[in-house]
């Protein structure tokens, strides 16, 4: 486990081939497997999971590498049975921190590969975290684009509402950037029959964010849709 956090890689493969049990736990109920997951470990982790028929922390060593964008991981634990009661596979397991799933995690941060990987084996394309934010939601956000592509050609609803409130086309105009992958964001959610008008809980529409966040480019990209009400007014209380 040492080794493992160290990020000692020939260190760590000497126990292994010795046999060690990589399946102990620290005090925080963490494996040697937990500890290994950096970029670039996946020959490492791979390794240990061929000498480990289960651990009780494969929902975190899955979803940190969801995070990560570790593919091969992910592809050999997607399978795995999550050792929490009436959820058999690990590919909707949830983080007991803020309830995001692998999908979250991957989608989050761009990695496109391991999110049609998820996508492929059937993960609740609408899971929400604490935040009841999908994973269109964050992807909008953070304005990647090539994964809401892909989360789109799996039936995701760009009209869902996250947490009864917000419209996920506002994500991308106040939250995000006000950069040419925010504004590719916008214009693929408007391609796809989002309502340039529409309106959020707090009854403001897109433009009024990006107006008020001060997004230029956003803005110009939402005035050139042709239904776009140039004259629309809100205010803030």
């Amino acid at each position: 486990m040492t080794a493992c956090e160290a990020g000692n890689t020939e260190v760590t493969l000497l126990p292994l081939d010795a046999g060690a049990n990589v399946t102990l736990t620290d005090s925080n109920n963490h494996t040697a497997l937990f500890y290994a997951i950096r970029p670039g470990s996946e020959l490492d982790i791979l390794g240990c999971m061929e000498t480990a028929e289960a651990f009780t922390d494969a929902g975190d060593v899955f979803l940190l590498a969801a995070e990560l964008g570790l593919y091969r991981v992910v592809s050999s634990c997607v399978g795995f049975r999550a050792p929490v009661d009436g959820m058999p596979l690990l590919v909707d397991y949830e983080d007991s921190k803020d309830r995001s799933t692998a999908l979250h995690k991957s989608c989050e941060n761009g990695h496109r590969q391991t999110a049609e990987l998820l996508l492929k084996s059937r993960a609740i394309v609408d899971a929400r975290n604490e935040d009841e934010e999908t994973a269109l939601a964050l992807a909008a956000e953070a304005g990647k684009s090539e994964i809401i592509n892909s989360l789109l050609a799996y039936g995701v609803d760009p009209r869902l509402l996250i947490g009864g409130q917000t419209i996920v086309i506002k994500m991308a105009c106040s939250s995000g950037e006000d950069s040419l992958k925010h504004v590719e964001v916008v214009t693929m959610l408007l391609g796809v029959g989002v309502d340039v008008n529409a309106v959020d809980g707090s009854r403001h529409p897109a433009l009024i964010w990006a107006v008020i966040k001060g997004k230029l480019e956003i803005t110009r990209a939402l005035m050139r849709e042709p239904n776009a009400d140039s004259n629309i007014t809100s205010s803030f209380r």
